[in-house]
């Protein structure tokens, strides 16, 4: 039986297919009377006459219905609609430990999370009576709030489970569904017991829970074979290989642990689920490299057995000694192997590693930026010896971290600052004398000193304790981003899709390497190896280079293909040890970040939400605000601003989308075959007209209240303001100067231009007469991005570099006059770039505010380690 999408099943409506099996078929429903998704299973019609399997099925909700878990997917309903018998449990979205165990192994960390929450389920399951029987990796869903136990179709049920208490006067209990002898489960992941026929227990489980462990600290089964007779063998007669041969850094008391729960005779297993899950517990808390105590064995440790147990391993060391003595040295010259793990980002986490991250120079650790599900932006610091990360207390904002040559400090930037903080913690410093602007990332040499890289600003050196900046690159090659060489004077840099070497004397010029044309950033790793992003296949690439001629050596070979790139900064980082750590999509993943608009009071308490939650990045407010222009992952969207109903605006991918001054139009951004041009719709659809051809980098930000000119952003050397002059259909300079001037608006009645430049050094905000002449006068004293007005032009709005919204009391007529800005509310960090997009719109009345925050989503970025990397490459 296959539902087509509409039937309704008593309240519930189809709406989707989502897997089939066996016992029944699943479908994405919709509850009617609480409009809420939920998942439908089905018996289908061919096994609804068989009573054997439709006892099964009422089982399996009875089995369900006992059983209230975070980590057991929960039965909402049961119902019987015109001869079809249905179960409504709660929509589980994500993917499967199947799934994700398709691309390998996965980090200890996460093999012990996910192995503590199973054995929780279990546990509560056995509690109740309840004997899953099918537990493998298709029925372990994986979600952004933990593991969810499934799919209780071949579930066993005690007698407390069917209600009789162990004093009930019942004689006799129900005959067994499952005849003697029959084996229900899924072989690979079976106890030898249950292929013998006989009664399966709670022992059981933990044997295919055991195989679970094994398979995600692994990335392969327990047990295989050609046939399925040779792996029912297998199962019956042999051991599995080792985990530590398989994952040399798995502890010793996991291995243990896994090992009881495969142990052939099911008394000499674990006998019960809430053990297991404590014991893993412990070895997540244990430091990594500690082996612990023998599993059961959780005692304190005498002197006596510490003294055996280290004359021991002196004995040990001293016939090895002796051994390599008489064999001579060439016994223990095999090169080190390649040892890669997955770093995953910490609970609650928006998204981490976009805002940069780096490998420590031992090799041993990583920092990284992580955005939290309540905006806050913090430095994290996790050691390869521990399974979670430790956030740095005061890193409020931080991104683009960068470690000193010792190991000891990370520099990062935070509030349009550069700051140091000790890797182990403590109150960060700020590095006086230096303003971030736009930064891209650092590096910090030996001798002290930080290279800062600028994006359209070339690169400074600042040292690190305080001081005047010097510029040693130009800011007319664009972005550039720095990497100092091991001689702690030359250093690398990118700029225009190509790779140069700076000269420790900034009155050398720099030498293009040869051979690296259409790559950017680069790091090196001792003593001859580039690794570097390959722009056209977005491959991460590595390549030897002889850094005195200024070429690269031999062939190019890639590491890992398509890199996702963050916000421009890089995603991979390198050691002079030999570790290596790069960003990779974690399968399944929908978007880069998601995001909610909401309306917020000038004090910033959240009024409500509008829309759905999304990959919102820029959206903008009709004049009468009643209606908003949301640009996202899939297009533009014009949304009721107090409803949040959306339409699309084009099914084509549009962005930067403005609102003429009757809000009849909207203008926007499309791109169509490598040319940019503008072009005018309806906000409720229809044809669309071109008004001109213009630049891929250029960016509308604002139509005059004459409907003659659009403002825009345009990046060549530096970003200038631009306008088009519509009835022209012209580009005419506006304000193009050394310095970057970006985001422009134009007051209510039209007189001025408000808009950011950082000729002082940082970002601020000015007011120069429209259409001119006169001169600019500066707005904000401590920083300043994206304007807004207010409809009668009354208040100038700004957003600070620490995320604070400032309102300006203003008057245009009949001469300026500026009051002091005020600080207003602190709005949560939205994961976009702030530079460029801007995360808030203001009311006509500017008692509101619409603000773009960060959702809770599932996670599409993890980091991929790899120490000694190097072993990897083909030779």
């Amino acid at each position: 039986m296959s539902l087509a999408s509409g039937t309704r099943l008593g309240p519930y409506e189809i709406l989707a297919p989502l897997g089939a099996g066996g016992m029944g078929e699943v479908y994405r429903a919709r509850d009617t009377r609480l409009d809420r998704s939920v998942a439908v299973k089905v018996l289908p019609s061919h096994l609804t006459n068989n009573p054997e399997l439709r006892a099964r099925f009422e089982r399996e909700a009875k089995a369900v219905s006992s059983l209230n878990h975070p980590h057991i997917c929960t039965l909402h309903d049961v119902g019987h609609h015109e001869g079809t018998d249905y179960l409504v449990m709660e929509l589980v979205e994500g993917e499967t430990l199947a799934d994700r165990l398709r691309k390998g192994a996965l980090p200890l960390d996460q093999t012990l999370r996910i192995g503590i929450e199973i054995a929780d389920a279990l546990d509560k399951a056995h509690r109740q009576g309840v004997i899953h029987r099918d537990l493998k990796p298709g029925n372990v869903m994986l979600t952004k709030s933990g593991s969810k136990l499934m799919d209780f179709g071949l579930a066993k049920l005690s007698l407390a489970a069917e209600g009789v208490g162990t004093n009930s006067a019942l004689p006799t209990a129900a005959a067994p569904l499952t005849g003697q002898g029959a084996i229900l489960g899924t072989v690979p992941y079976m106890a030898p017991e249950q292929l013998e026929g006989k009664e399966a227990d709670a022992r059981s489980d933990l044997w295919a829970f055991g195989c679970l462990l094994y398979e995600m600290a692994t990335g392969r089964r327990a047990f295989e074979g050609k046939s399925q007779a040779s792996l029912i063998s297998a199962i019956m007669d042999k051991e599995p290989p080792p985990i530590s041969q398989l994952q040399p850094l798995t502890p010793p008391s996991l291995e243990r642990l896994v090992k009881v729960c495969l142990a052939k005779d099911p008394d000499d297993r674990f006998q019960m689920a809430h053990d297991v899950m404590q014991e893993l517990k412990w070895i997540g808390e244990a430091p990594s490299g500690v082996a612990g105590p023998t599993v059961g064995a959780r005692g304190p440790t005498s002197r006596r057995e510490v003294l055996a147990w280290t004359l021991a391993a002196t004995g040990l060391f001293a016939v090895a000694g002796l051994i390599a003595a008489q064999r001579g040295p060439r016994q223990f010259t095999k090169a080190p192997e390649a040892i890669v793990t997955h770093i995953l980002p910490p609970a609650d986490s928006v998204n981490s590693f976009r805002d940069g991250f780096a490998v420590s120079p031992d090799g041993r650790k990583v920092a990284f930026s992580s955005l939290s599900s309540k905006g806050e932006r913090l430095l994290w610091v996790r050691s390869l010896d521990r399974a979670q990360p430790q956030s740095l207390a005061g890193t409020d904002g931080a991104n683009l971290p960068f470690w000193s040559p010792d190991g000891m400090e990370i520099g990062f930037f935070a509030g349009g600052k550069l700051k140091r903080v000790r890797a182990e913690g403590g109150s960060p410093q700020t590095v006086p004398g230096y303003r971030a602007v736009r930064p891209l990332g650092g590096s910090w040499g030996r001798d002290g000193s930080i290279l800062v890289g600028i994006d359209n600003g070339g690169i400074s050196r600042v040292d690190a304790a305080g001081g005047q900046p010097v510029t040693v690159v130009s800011s007319k090659l664009g972005g550039v981003l720095p990497f100092v060489l091991p001689d702690g004077e030359r250093f690398l840099y990118d700029a225009a899709d190509e790779l140069f070497v700076g000269p420790s004397d900034e009155r050398q010029p720099s030498a293009a390497i040869a051979g690296l044309k259409g790559t950017s950033h680069a790091e090196f790793a001792a003593p001859d190896r580039l690794v570097f992003w390959d722009v056209a296949s977005r491959a991460l690439c590595t390549q030897r280079v002889d850094l005195e001629r200024a070429r690269v050596v031999g062939p190019r070979q890639v590491l890992s293909e398509e890199l996702p790139r963050p916000a421009g900064w890089p995603a991979f980082s390198v050691s002079p040890s030999g570790a290596l750590a790069y960003l990779v999509h974690l399968p399944g993943s929908r978007n880069e970040f998601m995001n909610r608009m909401q309306w917020v009071d000038r004090s910033g308490q959240v009024l409500a939400g509008v829309g759905a939650i999304g990959g919102y990045w820029n959206a903008r407010l009709s004049r009468d605000g009643r209606r908003i222009a949301a640009d996202g992952g899939e297009g533009t969207w014009i949304y009721d601003a107090e409803k949040g109903i959306p339409t699309r605006l084009s099914s084509e991918s549009l962005n930067w989308a403005v609102w003429a001054p009757t809000d009849d139009r909207v203008a926007y951004i499309k791109w169509s075959r490598g040319v940019a041009q503008i072009e005018e719709r309806p906000p409720g659809g229809g044809e669309a007209r071109t008004l001109a051809q213009v630049q891929a980098s250029d960016q509308p930000t604002d139509w005059s209240p004459d409907g003659r000119y659009l403002l825009m952003t345009r990046r060549s050397r530096l970003r200038d303001v631009v306008m088009l002059d519509l009835p022209e259909r012209r580009i005419v300079p506006f304000l193009t100067t050394d310095y970057n001037e970006m985001n422009a608006m134009f007051s209510p009645d039209g007189r001025y231009v408000a808009y950011q430049s950082d000729e002082t050094g940082a970002f601020e905000i000015y007011l120069r007469p429209f259409p001119g002449p006169g001169p600019a006068r500066r707005i904000s004293s401590a920083g300043g991005q994206h304007p807004r007005w207010r409809a009668d032009g009354k208040e100038l709005f700004f957003l600070t570099a620490d995320w604070t919204i400032m309102a300006t009391p203003i008057r245009t007529q009949p001469s300026l006059e500026v009051g002091t800005p005020a600080s207003l509310f602190r709005m949560p960090m939205a994961d976009i770039i702030l530079g460029l997009v801007s995360p808030y719109d203001v009311a006509p009345d500017g008692k509101r505010f619409l603000v773009i925050v960060p959702q809770a989503t599932a996670i599409p970025l993890t980091l991929t380690f790899v120490q000694n990397w190097t072993a990897l490459l083909d030779r």
